[in-house]
Order: C-alpha cells, then structure tokens, then sequence
C-alpha cells in the first residue's frame, strides 16, 4: 500500500476500506511511538537500465476517488495520499515519499521502513539453518505443510 507505483491497485475494491483502516491503524501506532522529523536522505542512484520488472502493468492508474471522512472534517494524511493518483511505474517509490516527507511526514516514515531492503542476508542464513536442523535424514518423511507449520512455530516462538 505504501508503494506509491500500486497503492491499492492489487486488491480488490471490495477490501479497500479493510486495508485502508490497517494503513490508518499503522500510522496510528507510528505516532504514538515517535515523533521524529524525517532527514532528507536520498536513495543511490541506479547504475544501469534495465527493462523495467512491471512493464505488463499499465504506465499509471487514474485516480480513484475513495471514501473520504465527510464533510467539514479533515481529510488525513492516509486518505490525502490514497486518493492521489498513482505514480508511474519506472519512477522510484523512496523518491517520491522523500519528496512527500513534509506533506505526509509519518506515511513516508512507515514507507522507509517497510519498503527498504534490509542490507544483510543474516535473517536469511539464519531460516535456513533452522530448516535444516528441522528438515533431517530421520525426518525425511515430513509433509510440506507440517514442515512449514514447524518452521513458522520455530522463528516466531
């Protein structure tokens, strides 16, 4: 949701209002648990260009208009930016929450740390060890989902 390429592009209109009150609920806790100011801090450059990944989506979306919280009262800062239209989908998602930081200073915050990309593969090694201590010659005869059920149980105990 906090792509500003997509936004609610990839689920059904029927659950809009659902995620929407997630994001809301998100920005929420984001205020009760800091009120930092955003540094303007730019994301490196691409070095090369390579064909774009969403090139069989189309180059941007109209602009729906969705619910807003009635008359006379302040429109928020989730429905400001879920009622803009989307951008295109070459542009940089991190670019346009730092050029946004000001007039939606705790959606950007949320959109840095959900859409970075963690800088260390440790979370990752770390799973498969799990999974191979799990996944053993003895128990060689283990279903797909008891496998995942026990993977799940392990990483979030």
């Amino acid at each position: 949701m906090l792509d500003p390429r997509f936004k609610l592009d990839w689920c059904e209109p029927d659950n809009y209002q659902k995620f929407e009150e997630m994001l809301l609920l998100d920005v929420q806790q984001e205020q009760k648990s800091s009120e930092t100011v955003i540094e303007d801090i730019s994301p490196p450059r691409k070095i090369a260009k390579r064909e774009n990944f969403f090139s069989f989506m189309e180059t941007s979306s109209p602009a729906r208009k969705r619910h807003q919280s009635g008359p006379g009262k302040i429109i928020t800062e989730v429905e400001a930016y879920l009622n803009e239209p989307c951008i295109y989908k070459d542009e940089d998602a991190l670019n346009y929450w730092s050029r946004n930081s000001i007039s939606s200073p705790i959606l950007s915050i949320l959109a840095e740390k959900y859409l970075s990309i963690p800088c260390t593969s440790a979370l990752v090694e770390r799973l498969f060890s799990v999974a191979g201590n799990i996944f053993c010659p003895r128990r060689a005869t283990m279903n797909d989902k008891t496998f995942q059920n026990l993977i799940m149980i392990k990483c979030n105990q």
